[in-house]
């Protein structure tokens, strides 16, 4: 070792004792806890951040920026997105230390002082970890490339520290000048930069109505009989909403002249009226979301009182529930209605539900039922949750669950998706249990509650309902009526949006129902997918299905239809012109509906396809040479399927609550867990790790079909047609998707040397379970092996053939 070096690693000192207690830690990420191997995680956490803080160290001490410096950099970016500030107090320091020391260099380059910036803001975001008395920071350093990178320093917040000198003067000022310059904007900066940071410092009472009249002419509405014209500068609604904000409390009148600026504005937020004011009018319903977090404490008596917030909501809803309907801005009134509902559900989501139910006996107004049913996905946490001051939305949501259903309609295909996004988002809150028989056996529930228990009577028929229009859909799709592709009032809404919406919606049905409600789905699905094939246009439809049934059950739904499948390919192929498939690529539609069953099916928890194993290899043997396009990309996505269902670490669990949903309900009444958030600590994640059986099963697949496709390639490419070598491509490529993440990297001094760096340029940690590290079936490395044979295909052209 060099003596430089030595000295280098010197400066390294961790003590891995220290970082193990988590209680030393700055803020690493407590997801982590949850997941498999955890133990292993925290060591390794200890070892690359070592490893990081050595080679950032190394190369800056040798003089090298590029390529070290920028991809320890980033490595130490991608450490604390994964680990959080995995480190000590001491470390975190030593890391601000050094990149505020890196930019102290002498004619830096402006990429290198983009990634210190990037990483200080980082390292220092959450203020709460280091105090002042921990670190000081010299201003000069940042001064100077800030002078470098902008030409115009003097920001309109930097006068917020002295206000009393000069907020008078220059009130007048902007009260005195009516000529709708730019220099009005800055204006209005200043002011609610002062206002948001002195709140219950500055007496706005006098100035309040010279402040709204101001205000409502900065949106340019043509109020009365004056005509105003377009400003040419409009007031940004962000700095008018927290000028307002900051002004309410201690018994300001604040909120009396924003009712009376609505009310001069309401005609405006009708959805008849038009023009560049609602724009404005509609981001100023939706300002303050964003920021919900607080620099200081404001004084407590103007802090906002319960009555405060109930008098807002109030003075503000009537306007959000007209400009829901408005075709251009809807969107940003329905998000207001959301943060609204938080504040208030019991004045938001009844007034809602009512629209929603006139909305549907009114049939000549579609558009209304679109929007107030997108209105009700973004309030459904509000509407199904029990709170102590609002449960009676629970009541509504097997009536409303039924009431949307006729919106599943192909007629009208921004409809169906709108419709289908508010059933994903209820389901994903509720669980599918009928609780009638509650009512019987519990004495504590209220009166909301047993009627809530009365009408889940009802879910066993709302899912038969909707189940039949999604069969009578696919029905339709499947038709060459249709197209994959609709294009409706200049909307383009592509099916594949559908597909996935509909996946989730039956994905959370399967998985948060009781025993009683998966049978009966499982035995409507089963039924639908054993009764007639379709065309190859509904194919995500069908994977939506068959990924819900492996979904919730995944034992039981194999045994139902992978057996039936298998049959079914056999058959077909023994009955088969082997030429027709083998050479010509013959299209036969039976076939691939029944191998798109059979690639969906693969995707199961890899420990249930273990009793298939014969079945599945044989499938693979007799089909895997059909050189029809669309058929041998299906067959090629389910080898990487079937590889990643056997050989990865994935989540099986994805439920509201680890109750038991059956009956009887004495300990556990379901529809009380509606809507509320998880306990992560009492969740118990449940995961999949492959164990032995499943990892032979993957490594005998990958022996049996990626060494004969490699073979094939490399002795008879020049004499292969255009479809077989496709074919064979396929299959490699994705065998190596589904398995190399089991093969270990390559060590090969020719790669090392490929980029020159005086540190090294890829980690030496690698994360693997014990069951990978167990020893090689294979003789090479495979990924080695695929360099080799891909890189002499590559210097053989097809054209010589």
């Amino acid at each position: 070792m060099r003596a430089d070096d030595h000295k280098i690693n010197s400066t390294c000192d961790t003590n891995t004792d220290e970082m193990m207690q988590e209680n030393n830690l700055q803020k690493p990420n407590i997801y982590n806890k949850y997941l498999p191997f955890y133990d292993s995680i925290k060591r390794q956490g200890v070892s690359k951040f070592d490893e990081i803080r050595e080679n950032l160290s190394r190369s800056i001490q040798l003089n090298e920026l590029q390529p070290g410096f920028s991809f320890w950099s980033n490595a130490l970016q991608e450490f604390i997105t994964l680990y959080g500030f995995y480190f000590t107090k001491t470390n975190h320091l030593k890391l601000v230390n050094f990149y505020l020391s890196v930019l102290s260099i002498t004619d830096l380059q402006y990429t290198s002082v983009h990634i210190c910036c990037e990483l200080l803001s980082e390292l220092l975001r959450k203020t709460r970890l280091i105090t002042r008395d921990d670190l000081v920071i010299d201003w000069h350093t940042l001064y100077r490339w800030a002078k470098l990178i902008h030409s115009n320093h003097d920001k309109a917040h930097a006068l917020v520290t002295l206000p009393e000198l000069w907020l008078s003067e220059f009130f007048n000022i902007w009260e005195s000048i009516y000529n709708r310059t730019v220099w009005e904007l800055h204006m209005i900066g200043i002011f609610s930069s002062v206002a948001w940071n002195n709140i219950g410092y500055i007496d706005w009472e006098p100035w309040l109505a010279q402040i709204f009249t101001r205000i409502l002419r900065g949106f340019s509405v043509p109020v009365g009989k004056m005509q105003l014209s377009p400003q040419r500068y409009r007031y940004s609604t962000n700095e008018i909403a927290r000028w307002i904000i900051a002004m309410m409390g201690n018994g300001s009148a604040c909120l009396k002249y924003l009712g009376d600026l609505l009310m001069a504005m309401k005609s405006f937020y009708h959805p008849s009226n038009t023009g560049r004011f609602q724009e404005s009018l509609s981001d100023f319903f939706s300002e303050r979301k964003a920021h919900p977090l607080w620099w200081f404490q404001p004084r407590g008596s103007y802090r906002l009182t319960e009555q405060n917030i109930t008098d807002f909501v109030n003075c503000i809803k009537d306007y959000v529930f007209i400009s829901i309907f408005n075709k251009e801005h809807g969107q940003k009134a329905i998000e207001a209605c959301k943060y609204l509902s938080m504040l208030r559900p019991e004045l938001i989501v009844p007034p809602v539900i009512e629209k929603l139910f006139s909305s549907i006996e009114n049939i000549t107004e579609p558009h209304r039922f679109t929007a107030i049913v997108d209105c009700l996905t973004y309030l459904a946490r509000q509407l199904v949750r029990q709170t102590s001051s609002y449960s009676e939305g629970q009541a509504y949501v097997l009536p409303l669950l039924m009431s949307v259903l006729p919106g599943i309609d192909l007629n009208d295909p921004k409809k169906i998706y709108t419709t289908l996004k508010f059933l994903n988002t209820v389901l994903s809150l509720i669980t599918c249990v009928d609780c009638s028989s509650a009512v019987q056996i519990r004495d504590d529930l209220t009166e909301i509650e047993k009627q809530v228990c009365l009408s889940t009577k009802l879910f066993e028929n709302f899912i038969s309902t909707f189940l039949d229009r999604v069969f009578q859909m696919i029905e339709h799709l499947s038709s060459d009526m249709f197209d994959t592709t609709v294009i409706t009032d200049e909307v383009n809404i592509d099916y594949r949006d559908i597909e996935l919406l509909l996946e989730s919606i039956l994905r959370n049905i399967t998985g948060q129902c009781s025993s009683k409600i998966y049978w009966f789905v499982q035995e409507k699905l089963t039924n639908f997918l054993s009764g007639a094939y379709f065309s190859p246009k509904v194919k995500g439809f069908v994977s939506a299905v068959v990924r819900a049934l492996l979904h919730g059950n995944p034992v039981e739904a194999l045994k139902c239809v992978l057996p039936k499948t298998c049959e079914s390919i056999e058959k077909i192929m023994n009955h088969a012109d082997t030429t027709e498939l083998f050479i010509n690529g013959k299209e036969d539609l039976e076939l691939i509906w029944y191998l798109t069953l059979f690639s969906e099916l693969v995707r199961a928890r890899g420990d249930t396809l273990l009793i298939y194993k014969p079945m599945i290899m044989s499938i693979f043997n007799r089909s895997i040479h059909i050189v029809h396009k669309y058929s041998y990309e299906i067959l090629a996505n389910a080898a990487r399927d079937l590889l990643e269902s056997l050989s990865y670490v994935y989540p099986i669990e994805y439920r509201l609550t680890i109750e038991n949903l059956d009956e009887p309900f004495i300990d556990f009444l379901p529809i009380r867990v509606w809507g509320q958030p998880v306990d992560f600590d009492r969740f118990q994640m449940q995961y999949h790790i492959p164990n032995v059986d499943e990892i032979d099963f993957a490594c005998e697949f990958v022996k049996a079909f990626l060494y004969s496709e490699l073979t094939l390639l490399n002795e008879k490419i020049l004499k292969l047609s255009n479809q077989e070598r496709s074919r064979s491509l396929s299959f490699v490529y994705n065998i190596a998707l589904g398995y190399f993440h089991m093969i270990p990297r390559i060590e090969s001094e020719q790669l090392a040397d490929l980029v020159l760096s005086v540190v090294p340029y890829n980690s030496k940690y690698q994360f693997q379970t014990s069951t990978y590290m167990r020893e090689s079936k294979f003789n090479e490395n495979l990924r080695m092996r695929l360099v080799n044979d891909i890189g002499k295909l590559l210097g053989k052209s097809p054209m010589d053939k």
